[in-house]
């Protein structure tokens, strides 16, 4: 097995550069900046819709770390998820790249799982869920494929809700959830494990039909 690029990481600042590049920033300040010079002209001066950097992207992120750990979690998401080109299309890509360093950062044991997980949010969204059993019951579903032992996650994909056509559209139906989440252990041979809302006979026939394909295990909720 080849040496995992991560092993020789120490603090958590080259961590966290590891799995937020600056590759990532810089799509990041692109998109950003491509919006302000879109909306400058609003804009009586122009210190008000001035271009963005990396460092003040940096720092940005520090603070939604900050708000984070205070628990500030009534951001407004409207400029983040807008339906126009701007919003859902750019956070997928870029958060592709994020999900990327995921994957080839850690290798996953033989026992792995897929499931949901509503993070915490109660600021404005269109595609914000409410789902009482949760302790947090309003925020952003996210579907993720973890590693059981040490829940590294290693695919995630945002729920977006019923989405426009557009070239980037994608299927929420559970079993192509599933199967696009693991795609990229096909013929591993690990073991997945999912509960009941996933589970469907069109993803068991597939699951079988593919040689070499990850056993699959059923759970109840």
């Amino acid at each position: 097995m080849s040496r995992l690029p991560t092993r020789a990481l120490k603090t958590p600042l080259e961590i966290w550069k590891y799995f937020i590049t600056d590759e990532i920033l810089f799509s990041i300040m692109d998109s950003t900046n491509k919006f302000i010079n879109s909306v400058k002209e609003k804009f009586s001066h122009d210190r008000d819709a001035r271009p963005t950097d990396i460092l003040e992207m940096q720092a940005f992120i520090g603070l939604l770390y900050y708000a984070g750990i205070l628990k500030a979690n009534h951001l407004n998401a409207d400029d983040l998820w807008k339906t126009d080109g701007s919003g859902v299309e750019i956070f997928r890509l870029t958060m592709a790249l994020f999900v990327d360093n995921c994957k080839n950062g850690y290798s996953l044991s033989k026992y792995v799982t897929v499931d949901e997980r509503l993070e915490a949010y109660r600021g404005r969204c269109s595609f914000r869920q409410y789902i009482p059993p949760k302790p947090s019951r309003y925020g952003i579903k996210i579907f993720a494929l973890a590693d059981i032992k040490l829940m590294h996650v290693s695919n995630m994909e945002v729920y977006v809700g019923q989405q426009p056509e557009r070239p980037l559209r994608v299927s929420n139906s559970p079993d192509i959830v599933v199967k696009r989440l693991c795609q990229h252990i096909y013929g591993s041979g690990r073991n997945l494990t999912i509960d009941n809302w996933f589970t469907s006979i069109d993803l068991v026939d597939a699951l079988h039909k593919e040689k070499n394909y990850c056993h699959w295990y059923h759970k109840e909720k």
